[in-house]
């Protein structure tokens, strides 16, 4: 389907942050079959699903839901290469099609 290939273009912000952690990517991961970009925090990903309960829960991607065991991981290189070459409290950065960034300023950190 080509619309699924369209969803990274319907957002040109990408968070550098992890959605479990809340915090700044360190190991920026997503799952073989995902169509999406946003990457977790691989370290987070495998504590969260280490200590939950609920087993028809574990091992589902946090942005997109698709089932993923650890061995269906890939450590990002693009984001990681962006977490190397932001400062350390750049949250989120805007994406170019021809896949360029830079980094997001905030209109109200900007003022």
């Amino acid at each position: 389907d080509d619309r699924d290939d369209l969803q990274f273009f319907a957002s040109k912000r990408l968070s550098l942050l992890c959605p479990i952690s809340l915090e700044r990517l360190e190991r920026p991961v997503r799952g073989r079959r995902c169509r999406h970009l946003r990457c977790f925090g691989l370290s987070a990903y495998c504590r969260s699903n280490h200590g939950m309960d609920a087993f028809n829960n574990r091992w589902t991607c946090p942005v997109c839901t698709e089932r993923l065991r650890p061995a269906d991981l890939v450590v990002d290189g693009y984001v990681e290469q962006i977490l190397a070459e932001t400062e350390a409290g750049c949250e989120e950065v805007i994406l170019s099609m021809d896949g360029s960034w830079c980094p997001a300023v905030d209109t109200d950190e900007a003022d």
